[in-house]
């Protein structure tokens, strides 16, 4: 008989990446970052899943899970749910069962449906089934509306689709995105690695992040899957790198953790074998002045905050468009799981605050550095990981150790809502409204960081 945790063969870029030589062109081109799909059968085994027990791993959470681990309960007792906010959700492709999966999500869960707009502002082709990477975004694409909505119940989310993963397609979603004034938060599960990107697509992207935060509009992006290493520019290997676009100084970059509730709350630095969070220095830009005194590098660290990712304490998700029928449980993993958190977490803020955050590390650095009560540090555990490289062989890329306060793999640790909203929604010092051009493209490229 099969057995209802079992992975869902190469349903996502991390597995294939991971577990086997690459075999793909990897350049300009951006994937979504779940480490690992389980398929756990009908919604109608909800109440009596193995995972769904707390005493061994695998565990699976469900939104009431994640909203008590994280302190979140207290805000929505006290009306903040996100009200008046929007989270835009950028992706590639579509999910052509979204609207009728997050409805028995809700039901499934006791959340209220929301309002979703989904916009394909440059057209999308019709689904294809047998594609594995449309297939893979589309439940990329279930994975960051279900946990956006799961953790700010309240707001309105909308998904702005991409035609395509390359770049520039990504870009046009995103520029779009900005240019309509879509939202305050914007959520990106996705990433290639920093270096692989060319200079004007850097540029590019990162003009776009200005315009964003100067709107009042808060970049989110996942720090990645495959701990401390990226695959390299020439599909070859393996190489020590960081993830764009949540490298870029003005986006908020989240990292994975793993999450054991019980009587305790306890966390780790997310590491098995089924992946590990991203994290690291950036090869692209130098340190920002939010970062001064947390860390002596050079460069920006990242990434700034974490949650749970990790697919042995995954989350669960309603997606029909898997090839496994209509209603059917899965767990996810991968920082495309903490992302959409933290965007739901971001809209809690910007209710509370009565505005968008737009640029929000000055804030929240500010606030861990004097109250590490607003998050849950991450002190055990490391990225550092084991690779293919182009030759069959194995070799160690090293990553970063977690540490008291801040550090480039967990960064600030996993949210205590109830107070971060609070530091964030009113903050005790307001970044500049212009940014000074050191914090807004300072490249650290043609430097030793």
């Amino acid at each position: 008989m099969r057995s209802l945790w079992h992975t869902v063969i190469s349903i996502t870029w991390f597995l294939a990446l991971f577990l086997t030589t690459p075999s793909r062109d990897l350049v300009g081109t951006m994937h979504p970052l779940m480490a690992a799909v389980h398929h756990m059968g009908a919604t109608a085994n909800a109440a009596t899943l193995p995972c769904a027990q707390p005493e061994s791993l695998p565990r699976c959470y469900t939104p009431r899970q994640i909203q008590q681990a994280y302190n979140v309960l207290p805000l929505f007792a006290a009306g903040v749910t996100g009200t008046g906010q929007t989270i835009v959700i950028i992706a590639a492709y579509q999910s052509p069962t979204l609207h009728h999966d997050l409805h028995t999500f809700d039901r499934l869960f006791h959340l209220p449906d929301p309002v979703l707009v989904v916009q394909t502002p440059h057209g999308m082709a019709a689904f294809d089934p047998s594609d594995l990477s449309q297939v893979a975004w589309a439940g990329e694409i279930t994975l960051d509306v279900e946990w956006a909505h799961a953790l700010a119940p309240g707001a309105h989310l909308t998904l702005v689709e991409a035609r395509s993963p390359a770049d520039n397609d990504i870009l046009a979603a995103l520029r779009w995105a900005i240019r309509t004034r879509s939202g305050t938060v914007i959520s990106q599960s996705f990433g290639e690695a920093e270096d692989c990107m060319t200079p004007a697509t850097l540029a590019t992207q990162h003009a776009l992040f200005v315009q964003a935060v100067q709107a009042g509009m808060t970049p989110v992006a996942a720090a990645g899957d495959t701990g401390a290493a990226l695959p390299d520019c020439a599909d070859a290997g393996f190489h020590r790198a960081v993830s764009s676009p949540a490298s870029d100084p003005l986006v908020l970059a989240v990292g994975g953790t793993q999450l054991a509730m019980g009587r305790t709350h306890q966390e780790s630095v997310w590491n098995d074998d089924g992946g590990a969070t991203g994290g690291g220095y950036s090869a692209i830009y130098a340190r920002p002045s939010y970062q001064n005194g947390v860390t002596t590098n050079r460069a920006r660290g990242l990434p700034d905050v974490a949650a749970d990712a990790d697919p042995q304490t995954g989350v669960l998700c309603v997606w029909s468009a898997s090839g496994a029928g209509a209603d059917q449980l899965f767990t996810f993993g991968g920082t495309s799981a903490s992302t959409p958190m933290w965007a739901g977490i971001l809209a809690l803020a910007a209710q509370r605050a009565g505005h968008g955050l737009g640029w929000v590390q000055p804030a929240l650095y500010a606030s861990a550095a004097h109250q590490t009560r607003d998050t849950f540090d991450i002190t055990q555990g490391t990225n550092t990981v084991s690779v293919p490289d182009g030759n069959g062989f194995r070799h160690t890329i090293p990553g970063t150790s977690a540490q008291r306060g801040w550090d480039a793999v967990t960064g600030w640790g996993s949210p205590n809502a109830r107070l971060i909203v609070l530091a964030l929604a009113h903050p005790t010092s307001q970044p500049p409204p212009n940014l000074p051009r050191k914090e807004v493209m300072d490249p650290c490229i043609t430097c030793t960081c």
